[in-house]
């Protein structure tokens, strides 16, 4: 079989909601050159070979061949409130959200500035933008890095071929014949739409391009006859029996089960945030036996544990279900092997869910060092009862917190409480709640109300917006 997507979580390696031994003789590498299980992170996309039982849960890796997008310095940085969540690498547009691991960055994307040496992974979405799973600061500017890193690395999308130069994103690469790949001479040359990795030995030029040492075509292929899972944005749609999946092309049938709004037309768009699981037919096409859309994460939660098993966490009265999917991290004692069953009540956490149905579902779940100011955060579809505001059976008696600030989704402030509560009533209404933990009560101070998207990548949907200063 083969799975791909990010590291959602150790102990073994769990990708894609697949749990995945990894025996001590497993190959792997980073960016084609050898590695070891140390070097994959959470948030790294990754691509596992690996043999599985019939009906097995479990698969056993043989091959683990993990993936940076762009590898290179900062273009343009996050510069005070942003909304799009979005910075510049290598002359590409890197979208942020709210699932993005930071890794060797405990100031957030908002310390990064030009020359900041960071490496990427996630998706390139078909605007040509990235979708970053992972941002990891590997130094301060190129010159710090050993020289046996000193490699700026980029997949992209040729664009405006001219002579010895052509075009990824808004960078511009030079390339000499000699630096060509056989992929490429045997997809006829550098074109327009041809997806390419690109390699230099750095840094950018003078003019700020870049000088390619290699040039190769991306590598995409199923092998016929396997088990596969993947995770990615839909790059072509015709129905949802024919499609394709980051380049790969899917085909559901009377057997598929669609979940999460797979199974409407109308719900299906290029660009959308799919998994795919199925089985790989001689023509390399992957039939499906189960396609599933990604959801908007619509519940947030930031406060200290209350309970923690091996299958969910209960935070401000809130019970979120963990799964294998489910991107967990330990930011605060950094043990790799991390997961719900290892908190303690106290211990603070930062949770993304989305709602499957009406049941909460973690996409992320991060332990975090103390807040001493013990800043809450409660976010959820909400209920009006009278002055008590509930989300997700968590009870709020706004009438204790006379001095509650209550604003719109734009920002404004409600005339009266009275008509907050009035607009909160209506149907598919979110609901931000900010608070201050003292001692064992919590001083509610904001409520706010949010725009209910249902899946992950509508426009604006789940990006970070950042203020810095503001935590």
């Amino acid at each position: 079989m083969t799975v791909s997507g990010p590291v959602a979580g150790f102990g073994s390696v769990f990708v894609n909601g697949v749990e995945l031994e990894t025996p001590d003789a497993v190959l792997v590498t980073v960016d084609g050159r050898p590695a070891d299980l140390g070097s994959l992170d959470v948030g790294m996309r990754v691509r596992v070979e690996a043999s599985q039982g019939v009906d097995s849960p479990t698969g056993r890796a043989e091959r683990i061949d993990a993936f940076h997008e762009i590898r290179g310095p900062v273009t343009a940085p996050v510069e005070g409130t942003l909304p799009g969540g979005t910075i510049e690498v290598l002359g590409q547009t890197v979208r942020l959200n709210d699932t993005t691991v930071f890794a060797n960055l405990d100031g957030g994307p908002g310390t990064l500035q030009p020359g900041s040496f960071v490496e990427v992974s996630g998706l390139r979405d078909v605007d040509g933008s990235f979708r970053a799973t992972r941002v990891c600061l590997a130094a301060e500017n190129f010159a710090d890095l050993p020289d046996a890193e000193r490699e700026l690395h980029l997949t992209g999308v040729v664009t405006d071929v001219t002579g010895n130069t052509f075009r990824l994103g808004g960078l511009t690469v030079e390339y000499t014949e000699e630096a060509l790949g056989p992929g490429v001479a045997a997809a006829g040359g550098l074109s327009q739409g041809l997806a390419v990795e690109v390699r230099s030995a750095g840094p950018l030029t003078a003019s700020g391009s870049l000088s390619a040492s290699r040039v190769e075509t991306e590598a995409r292929g199923l092998e016929p006859g396997t088990a596969a899972r993947l995770w990615g944005v839909v790059t072509a749609f015709t129905s949802p029996t024919d499609f394709e999946v980051q380049g790969h092309a899917g085909a559901g049938g009377a057997d598929t089960r669609y979940l999460r709004g797979a199974d409407v037309p109308a719900n299906w768009a290029v660009g959308r945030l799919v998994e795919v699981e199925g089985h790989v037919d001689a023509e390399g096409v992957l039939v499906a036996r189960e396609v599933s859309f990604e959801l908007a994460r619509s519940v947030k939660l930031q406060g200290e544990v209350e309970a923690g098993t091996e299958g969910g966490v209960t935070v401000l009265g809130v019970t979120v279900i963990v799964n294998r999917s489910t991107l967990l991290r330990d930011k605060r004692a950094g043990i790799p092997a991390f997961g719900p069953a290892l908190l303690s009540p106290g211990d603070r956490v930062d949770v993304r869910a989305f709602l499957d149905g009406n049941v909460p579902v973690a996409a992320r779940l991060e332990r975090e060092e103390p807040r001493e100011d013990g800043r809450v955060v409660l976010q959820g579809p909400v209920e009006i009862d009278g002055t008590v505001i509930v989300v997700l059976g968590a009870r709020v008696d706004t009438a204790a917190f006379p001095g509650l600030e209550v604003r719109d989704a734009d920002g404004s402030l409600f005339p009266t409480f009275e008509d907050f509560l009035a607009a909160a009533a209506e149907p598919g209404r979110l609901v931000k709640l900010r608070g201050t933990r003292i001692g064992a009560e919590i001083e509610w101070e904001s409520a706010e109300l949010e725009v209910e998207h249902r899946f992950a990548n509508e426009p604006g949907v789940n990006e970070l917006r950042f203020d810095l200063g503001d935590d």
